[in-house]
């Protein structure tokens, strides 16, 4: 019987149907109460996590979305902080945003800068600790990427719209071009940042993801974009802080609660 009422009571709040047979009336009213509470705090820490994906639908396409969401994949984590991981998927199979075949990659940004946000800090490869190697050793170099780096490949070219939805006061009218498009979104000394990746660049940072050396992400580059300069995009990598040093250890970065 206590199994049967606390199964009741997670469905419930879960927006499911739930007999609560063990409560009266008056607590049944209570736990209504409740559900909805736990319900709203669910949709508003989406909303938090999606700011550009919300402020494109509005709230009225946004909450039951979000509603519809919660009900099917509920959190399971203390913390609400990193909820949503499925949420871009969910909305490319939502109905209602069909006519919007670009919102889940807004969505892939939103949910890829919140987990770049609170990843773990690893330990950076500095320019000055490669600067102190023996050159002959630099191309077999392993560094792999920090935890705080996503590479993203989008069905459409939204960068622009989704910065421009996230961050701008008074953002212009929505545009979308045709094309997949690479995205680079990482965590630098100035917070959160996302840029476009040529094909070279994201040959590059694939090649370092699979764990090749520098000289083989360099081939895997080149040969994907002839006439790209792999020492460009080594330099780059480590003045953005892309690297982690292959010598030291990890400290994690736990989510604010």
């Amino acid at each position: 019987m206590r199994d049967a009422l606390f199964d009741d009571f997670a469905k419930g709040l879960r927006g499911g149907d739930a007999s609560l047979t063990g409560l009266d009336a008056e607590n049944r009213r209570r736990f209504a109460v409740y559900a909805n509470a736990v319900a709203k705090n669910g949709i508003e820490a989406l909303r938090s996590a999606f700011p550009a994906v919300d402020r494109i639908v509005g709230p009225n396409f946004f909450s039951p979305m979000a509603h519809a969401f919660w009900k099917s994949q509920p959190p399971r984590e203390r913390t609400l902080t990193l909820y949503g991981a499925g949420f871009p998927e969910f909305i490319a199979s939502w109905p209602s945003a069909s006519g919007l075949p670009y919102l889940p990659d807004i969505a892939r940004l939103d949910r890829a800068w919140l987990e770049v946000l609170y990843a773990a800090d690893d330990p950076v490869l500095r320019p000055e600790r490669v600067a102190r190697l023996d050159p002959g050793l630099l191309p077999g170099l392993r560094p792999r990427l920090h935890s705080a780096v996503r590479r993203l490949r989008l069905a459409h070219p939204v960068l622009d719209l989704w910065r421009a939805q996230r961050f701008d006061a008074e953002p212009g009218p929505m545009r979308v071009g045709l094309g997949e498009s690479d995205v680079l979104v990482w965590r630098g000394p100035s917070g959160v940042q996302a840029d476009m990746m040529t094909p070279g660049r994201r040959a590059f940072f694939d090649a370092l993801a699979e764990g090749n050396t520098i000289a083989g992400a360099s081939a895997a580059a080149c040969a994907t974009e002839p006439g790209l300069d792999p020492a460009g995009e080594f330099g780059f990598a480590l003045g953005a802080g892309l690297l982690c040093d292959p010598e030291s250890r990890l400290s994690p970065r736990e989510p604010s609660s």
